[in-house]
C-alpha cells in the first residue's frame, strides 16, 4: 500500500512539474494547523523530522519550508507554545507593506496572496484548513499537502490544474498544426519555384540545339580582277 502510494505521489509531481515547473527545492509554505497538527500527533517540534516526513513524499531532500508572519502572529496569540517553537524554525515571508500590517493579515488571505493567481513562485502549500485547500485548488498548478494522522499526504492535481493542462496540449497541436500548413506552403512555393527554373532551362537548352541544327553558311570571297597594264 505504502509502495502504491508513493508511485501516486510520483505521478502528481511529474505531473505538476511538467505542467506547471513545479520542482526541487520545493518551497513549502506551512500553515498553523498544519503545524499545530504535526506537533500535537507525537511528531515533536523538531524541524529535521518534518523535513524527513515531507523528503518521503518529495523523495529528496532539497526542501526549503516557510511561513507567514501572519501564522507567527496567531500562535503567539492563541498560545501554542510548541508550535510556535517549531515554527519559528521555518523561514518567515512577510505579505504586505510593513511588519505590522504583515502580521495583522488573516493567516489563509497572507497564503492566497503569496500564490497569487497562477502561483509564479510555484509553491507547495501544507494547510489542514479544508476551506483554504478548497480555494487553492480554483488556482492551476498548487501543490497541496495535509497530514493525515501521522503520515504526510500529497492532493491529486485539482481540476482546474487539469484544465490548464489540456488547454496547453490543445495549444500545442493547433501549433503543430499551423506549422506543418506554414511548411507545405514553403515546400509548394519552393517547388513551384524549382518547376519554374526547370522549364527555364528547358528553354534555353531547346533554343542552343535549334541553333546547333542551322547549316553554317559560307559567305562568297569576292574576287579580285586584275586589269592589265597598258
Amino acid at each position: 500500500m505504502r509502495h502504491e502510494r508513493r508511485k501516486q505521489y510520483r505521478g502528481y509531481l511529474k505531473f505538476f512539474e511538467r505542467t506547471f515547473g513545479v520542482r526541487a527545492p520545493f518551497k513549502v509554505i506551512c500553515d498553523g494547523n498544519f503545524l499545530h497538527h504535526f506537533v500535537t500527533h507525537g511528531m515533536g517540534a523538531d524541524v529535521k523530522e518534518l523535513l524527513r516526513m515531507l523528503a518521503t513524499v518529495f523523495e529528496t531532500e532539497q526542501i526549503e519550508l516557510f511561513v507567514t508572519e501572519a501564522v507567527l502572529r496567531e500562535l503567539e496569540d492563541i498560545g501554542a507554545e510548541k508550535t510556535l517553537a517549531l515554527a519559528k524554525q521555518l523561514e518567515p515571508l512577510r505579505v504586505g507593506k510593513s511588519l505590522e500590517e504583515s502580521r495583522a493579515m488573516d493567516p489563509p488571505l497572507a497564503i492566497k496572496k503569496l500564490v497569487g493567481f497562477i502561483n509564479k513562485r510555484r509553491y507547495v502549500v501544507a494547510t489542514q484548513d479544508e476551506e483554504l485547500r478548497q480555494i487553492l485548488r480554483d488556482i492551476p498548478g498548487v501543490p497541496l499537502l495535509f497530514l493525515q494522522r501521522v503520515l504526510v499526504g500529497l492532493e491529486a492535481p485539482s481540476a482546474k490544474s487539469h484544465e490548464f493542462w489540456s488547454k496547453q496540449e490543445q495549444k500545442k497541436l493547433q501549433a503543430g498544426k499551423e506549422e506543418r500548413k506554414r511548411l507545405k506552403v514553403l515546400e509548394t512555393a519552393a517547388k513551384s519555384e524549382e518547376d519554374a527554373s526547370t522549364e527555364q532551362d528547358k528553354g534555353k537548352k531547346n533554343k542552343r540545339s535549334a541553333n546547333d541544327d542551322e547549316p553554317t553558311r559560307k559567305r562568297k570571297r569576292t574576287k579580285k580582277s586584275h586589269h592589265p597594264q597598258a
